[in-house]
């Protein structure tokens, strides 16, 4: 994979030119995937199944991306079935039915301010609960032994489960040695040949978003602002952009292109254009992702409590 890794600390502004990406074999499943889950009648979804497909399908790009679910060195553990594990902002499950069915002895709970995951069709070893308010976690101290949050910048603008003071909440309810593991998709370049109009839709895309943060920035500084994990390590790996990078691409490009269609009268607005030209800055956004290969970054970061 050429994942760079790093102990205790990786530098901010730091560089990785692999670009070694799942084969296009591996996620040939990942349309299938997106459609059972849509027949799934149980779900109360508040999205509509446009939203629900592009959740699914970014959780199994991240895990084919990542070749896995986690990074952490937890295999033992959730193969002994002893693992009680917990995801903050499980979306539909997607990560949470994936991993019940392949470690049926553990426990899995997930919990989301939006109540789009299953309530009555799931394994028997998971639980899901709606979280009223995202600064609280209504779990007692010590319950957990893994707890697992994914982030996508453009996909989600709630970042209230991520800022620095919700970190202390979530140590608070893990067991003595959990592990704690934070992905994220971020809205950052990887390579340094990025087209003019490309920089400009990212960076008026961003302004979409209340109180936009970098959340890479926010996975760099947890090592050393939080004296109550040990173990730290960052990983980071490329996402392509567009018909280069095979169907991970492919599928990256039609996400952006969703939301770009659905931040374009804002967008339109920051950059003091018409939607026609809106139209020909996106048919730019294209060619020049093609000519640039434009790769953006996700980031891993794992840590154990003390």
């Amino acid at each position: 994979m050429g994942v760079q890794q790093s102990k205790k600390m990786t530098p901010k502004n730091h560089h990785h030119k692999q670009k070694s990406f799942a084969s296009e074999s591996e996620l040939k499943h990942l349309h299938l995937i997106t459609s059972e889950l849509n027949n799934v009648k149980d779900l109360d979804i508040k999205y509509n199944s446009e939203t629900i497909d592009r959740i699914v399908s970014q959780q199994y790009l991240l895990k084919h991306i990542w070749k896995g679910n986690f990074s952490s060195p937890i295999r033992d553990l959730l193969e002994s079935g002893s693992v009680n594990a917990l995801e903050i902002k499980c979306g539909p499950g997607t990560w949470i039915l994936d991993m019940a069915t392949e470690f049926s002895r553990c426990s899995f709970t997930g919990i989301d301010l939006i109540p789009i995951f299953p309530s009555e069709i799931r394994p028997k070893n998971t639980k899901f609960f709606l979280a009223n308010k995202p600064e609280y976690l209504p779990f007692p101290p010590s319950t957990f032994s893994y707890i697992h949050i994914n982030f996508i910048e453009h996909m989600h603008n709630e970042h209230s489960f991520c800022q620095n003071d919700i970190i202390n909440d979530i140590i608070n309810i893990m067991k003595c040695d959990a592990w704690l593991e934070i992905t994220t998709w971020n809205l950052e370049f990887e390579n340094e040949r990025v087209g003019h109009i490309t920089q400009k839709l990212i960076s008026a895309m961003k302004t979409c978003f209340e109180n936009y943060t970098s959340l890479s920035e926010t996975i760099s500084s947890l090592p050393s602002n939080c004296d109550q994990l040990k173990n730290t390590n960052i990983l980071t790996n490329n996402i392509p952009v567009g018909k280069w990078g095979g169907i991970i691409g492919e599928l990256v490009m039609q996400d952006l292109l969703i939301t770009f269609k659905q931040h374009g009268n804002k967008i339109c607005k920051k950059l003091e254009i018409t939607p026609k030209q809106y139209d020909s800055y996106l048919e730019e956004f294209v060619k020049e992702i093609e000519e640039n290969q434009t790769v953006f970054k996700t980031c891993r970061f794992y840590g154990q409590k003390i």
